[in-house]
């Protein structure tokens, strides 16, 4: 089986984006760790349609029953769910707007919180059901401390990770990126290569 790396950016900012530059690394690293097959899904490029009741009624609707209005609306949804269930690890560049998440990265989350897709209700409350190892999300920030009571980003991304089934999530803090945006990258860098390399370490323990 191959091992499948999803890479989700939000940030608008193209090529100046620093929590693009991060996650481009985070692939890098993770490919020479062990070969993977990066699939790449930028959000600024994908036009994603917004949740409306009809998609609540499909989700909840059992697939060979939907009507084919329902297959068409689902559609943007089950290929980014499809994504995900195809990956092994998950990588999200998450730039603060706001003290929160993108617009983009917002709708991403409604159309792959998917019932009986990416998760599914038990006898103790929602289960998530991807098998996917860990999650890796960058949030950049111009100057809202990660982690920090304004902070409404990292503690939901981490959470929406859990809520569909991964364990395993390290927050990289790419916090005042205004200031000091070369010491940033370092400073990330480092946190990521620890990461990988404690991972790597383990397994080969």
């Amino acid at each position: 089986m191959s091992n499948t790396v999803l890479r989700v950016d939000s940030s608008p900012r193209g090529e100046d984006s620093l929590s693009r530059q991060l996650t481009a690394y985070i692939a890098e690293q993770l490919n020479q760790q062990q070969p993977v097959d990066i699939v790449h899904r930028d959000l600024s490029k994908t036009e994603l349609p917004l949740v409306t009741y009809g998609h609540i009624g499909a989700y909840f609707t059992a697939p060979d029953q939907r009507s084919d209005e329902q297959k068409t609306l689902l559609g943007a949804s089950d290929k980014l769910v499809q994504e995900l269930k195809s990956a092994q690890q998950l990588i999200i560049g998450a730039p603060m707007y706001n003290f929160s998440v993108t617009a983009s990265l917002k709708a991403w989350i409604d159309l792959i919180c998917r019932v009986g897709e990416t998760f599914k209700y038990g006898e103790n409350g929602p289960q998530g059901l991807l098998k996917i190892e860990r999650a890796f999300i960058v949030v950049a920030a111009g100057g809202t401390p990660i982690g920090s009571e304004i902070d409404f980003s990292s503690a939901y991304l981490k959470q929406v990770c859990r809520f569909i089934g991964i364990e395993e999530v390290h927050i990289i803090n790419a916090s005042a990126s205004k200031r000091d945006p070369d010491t940033l990258i370092q400073q990330a860098k480092q946190q990521i290569d620890e990461i990988v390399f404690q991972t790597a370490e383990a397994v080969a323990v």
